[in-house]
């Protein structure tokens, strides 16, 4: 009884001994962030442990079993937590779990004016929070619009030449260390100018006669609202040309004839429609007129008649005299008089048919009792116009770069000039464009939208008519040699290494990665290439020229990696081009759908999303033009996405899509998705702002789902939705069966906007057995800190002494039998 007494005994200290050891685990709202970042640590330990020891890498400690601690210093910090109950200890370190940088602070002070006309110069100011004293004085800033891409690289911007439209404007800075800024925004909207309107309110007396003061009074309104200045207005007569620049004036020069009054007022952008009146000024002429234009010309000839009914004369002699008294033309009508009338058209040409020099000229008629002249103004000159500037992306000597947009200055000699075409023209003399230049003060602006120019070699060329309608076509000498270079095609990676895919051996440490690229036309901005490794900008150590870039990764782990190249060419078209490669087994397509499988994150752009949550990238731009279907195509193995397309409905450059498949739910979303999840993803669409129904519209996503999975999970088609985070909800957007192959289904869904999504079937999923829930897809790939924990069973170990306790009572009972046996 004493021997059962105590094997009894000792197997109930055995089974107290099992309660569990506590295991260590936490969880940080944040991991990454600037200094002075703070965290809030939270235990997630099992085991109900009793007491708490963290370790925060930068020398300090707490005993809380909940602690917020604040990071003072710039680093990467291991974390550590101990924690203890009676029956033991357990600790757990994350390596590099806290990463806490000086990147500088800023924010956007002020955007006036907001709303703003076009043309109307908006001003941007914006301020230094943090680390100020890090950030160089020049080319250290960047501001961006959503619709007009970079605007300014200094502090402040003083612009005015937005678009119009809701801008979204983002601004950041880089210290000296190359490290920028987190973006801050604000906003602006430019309405579109509505021209100035002019009225003429009087001009009198009407008619009047030569020398008499004359009284012309006018309005200006601006219906932005914006005032006219004083000197904004403008009168000109047909025959005397400029009168003045006031309102309103008096003036007692005005030439015998026929006026058209012309008069327009300008806002700050352009000219207002030109108000017109006819007032006549009669001189002592009663025998000869003539119908008065501003200018007479060989284009623009002028009709001469002559009246000398009543007088009978016996001769009459109409004549033209220089200024020197030359007689260039005479004729004697008399023979051509009818009823005493006659009327002819004079081209400002001599008596050979010659076009006359410009100036002022007298025509004379002379008859028996009749002496009579009247002054006229000849201009057989053509305007004499400049190019005074070609812009495009930028200049370099002799080309001038361009993408999108080529704007022209042309100035004139003369105020008379009426009209400026302006002509693009390829060497190949397969294109031309021409376009009507505006005045502006002065300047002729033209500019050329080139979505629809080809791309080439151009000249341009200025054509401009002045009020006599004489033509000056002019290549200025000092800009006839410029050449426009028009090239909206981005640059073109030809190879690069390790290939997509490609998998190293267990063991690799180090790889080497290369990128090899070329630009047809205007060659690669090398100031532009960056490499971007596993999330970390490489740029600075990798060696870099005009056709390639290379990079030595080394203290690389098991697991997925990802190398991207990001340049521009010299007109700023951007290409993106990213190559994933593993240390180790690529995991299988499984894997890479199963919220939480293995495998390394994907990288090479900033998105937000946490790195260890990306499974796969895949980064695109293309160049969008005016009312074209745009369709990305995506097709790595295991990414479950293989198009996203819309419709364009304005020119937006070129637009970068970002695609990034995820180990588990999207760092942005606050629920899990609904239903059995097959894949979830974050799309990313242009930058803040473009996807609107400003710019897109029909947006699609196309996706396939393997028959395996359908299968296996016992899933219908019809199940199958694409879900949609927004608004802190997952919605089902409205998805149908395209089509289908041996291997997948295929369907489309349509979308209001890009975000975080998720694949899945409102079907519940199928009963999972025991022994697959105690073990991941690939439990040797687990990630370390992501449930790669060993898992426990329900076979238990004992400690060593309750074994030999229990084997010590089992030989003591066997002899106790024995000898009981040997008595008998």
């Amino acid at each position: 009884m004493v021997i059962l007494l105590f094997l009894c005994t000792g197997l109930v200290n055995a089974s107290d001994n099992s309660t569990e050891t506590p295991v260590a685990s936490f969880s940080a709202d944040v991991t990454e962030g600037k200094v002075p970042l703070e965290v809030w640590f939270t235990d997630t330990s099992s085991g109900e442990p009793t007491s708490w020891e963290w370790d925060f890498g930068d020398g300090n400690n707490s005993t809380l079993q909940n602690v917020s601690h604040v990071f003072d210093e710039a680093g990467t910090f291991d974390v550590s937590l101990t924690v203890s109950n009676a029956n033991g200890t357990d600790s757990l370190t994350e390596m590099g779990y806290i990463s806490a940088d000086t990147r500088p602070v800023v924010a956007i002070d002020s955007i006036v004016p907001d709303p703003a006309i076009r043309g109307e110069q908006v001003n941007m100011t914006g301020i230094h929070v943090y680390n100020y004293s890090a950030i160089p004085e020049r080319y250290a800033h960047r501001w961006y619009s959503d619709l007009d891409g970079l605007l300014c690289k200094g502090k402040n911007v003083y612009t005015g030449s937005l678009s119009v439209g809701n801008h979204t404007i983002s601004y950041q800075v880089v210290d000296s260390e190359k490290q920028w800024s987190d973006p801050v925004y604000g906003s602006v909207v430019v309405l579109e100018n509505i021209p100035p309107i002019a009225t003429i309110d009087s001009i009198t007396p009407n008619p009047a006669f030569k020398n008499q003061e004359i009284k012309f009074s006018g309005t200006g309104i601006d219906p932005d609202g914006r005032d006219i200045k004083y000197n904004d207005y403008e009168w000109h007569s047909n025959i005397d040309n400029f009168l003045s620049n006031e309102s309103s004036f008096s003036t007692s020069s005005l030439s015998v004839g026929t006026h058209t009054i012309n008069f327009s007022v300008r806002d700050h952008l352009q000219q207002s429609p030109v108000e017109t009146k006819i007032i006549e000024v009669k001189g002592n002429t009663l025998h000869l007129q003539a119908e008065f234009h501003k200018t007479i010309s060989t284009n623009n000839p002028v009709d001469i008649s002559v009246n000398v009914s009543g007088t009978d004369p016996e001769s009459t002699v109409v004549s033209i005299i220089d200024s020197s008294d030359n007689v260039v033309l005479t004729e004697n009508i008399t023979e051509k008089l009818k009823s005493g009338k006659y009327t002819f058209e004079w081209d400002a040409t001599d008596q050979q048919g010659d076009p006359l020099p410009s100036g002022m000229y007298n025509l004379s008629l002379m008859s028996d009792s009749i002496s009579e002249e009247i002054r006229v103004t000849v201009d057989n000159t053509a305007p004499t116009v400049v190019i005074d500037d070609i812009s495009g992306t930028f200049n370099e000597g002799d080309i001038v770069y361009a993408n999108s947009e080529l704007l022209v200055k042309v100035s004139e000699s003369e105020r008379d000039v009426a009209t400026v075409d302006i002509t693009l023209s390829s060497i190949s003399g397969d294109f031309t464009e021409t376009i009507s230049a505006n005045n502006e003060d002065g300047t002729w602006i033209g500019e050329f939208d080139l979505s629809s120019v080809p791309d080439g070699n151009y000249t341009v060329t200025a054509v401009a008519k002045d009020t006599a309608k004489n033509i000056a076509k002019n290549i200025n000498d000092t800009t006839s040699h410029i050449t426009v270079n028009v090239d909206k095609t981005a640059p073109v990676i030809g190879d690069y290494s390790p290939a997509d895919g490609k998998t190293f051996d267990v063991g690799t440490t180090a790889v080497d990665i290369s990128f090899y690229y070329s630009d047809a036309r205007t060659g690669i901005n090398t100031s532009s290439i960056g490499m971007i490794v596993d999330n970390i900008d490489v740029t600075n150590n990798a060696t870099i020229n005009a056709s390639s870039a290379s990079y030595n990764a080394t203290s690389l782990a098991k697991g997925a990696h990802t190398a991207s190249i990001s340049l521009t060419d010299n007109t700023g078209n951007e290409k993106t081009f990213t190559t994933n490669f593993w240390i180790g087994p690529k995991p299988s397509e499984k894997t890479s759908r199963s919220s939480g499988s293995s495998g390394g994150g994907g990288g090479g752009v900033t998105t937000g999303e946490k790195y260890e949550n990306v499974l796969i990238t895949e980064v695109q731009s293309i160049y969008i033009n005016k009312d074209s279907h745009v369709m990305y195509e995506f097709n790595k193995e295991g990414n479950a996405i293989t198009g996203i397309q819309f419709n364009s409905l304005k020119n937006s450059g070129n637009i970068k899509t970002v695609l990034e498949i995820l180990k588990g739910r999207s760092s942005f979303a606050q629920t899990d998705a609904p239903g059995n999840v097959y894949q979830q993803m974050n799309i990313w669409v242009g930058k803040a702002g473009f996807v609107s129904p400003e710019n897109i519209e029909d947006l699609r996503i196309v996706f396939r789902v393997e028959r395996s999975w359908l299968e296996e999970n016992n899933i219908g088609t019809d199940t199958v939705k694409l879900y949609r985070y927004s608004d802190d909800s997952w919605d089902a957007l409205s998805t149908s069966v395209t089509s289908e192959d041996g291997r997948f289904v295929y369907f489309e869904s349509q979308t209001p906007g890009f975000s975080p999504f998720a694949i899945s079937s409102d079907t519940e999923a199928v009963e999972v057995t025991e022994e697959a829930s105690l073990r991941s897809v690939n439990d040797e790939d687990a990630v370390p800190g992501e449930g790669s924990k060993d898992v426990e069973t329900t076979t238990r170990n004992y400690p060593l002494n309750v074994l030999v306790v229990i084997g010590v009572i089992s030989l003591m009972l066997a002899g106790v039998y024995a000898l009981y046996r040997k008595q008998r």
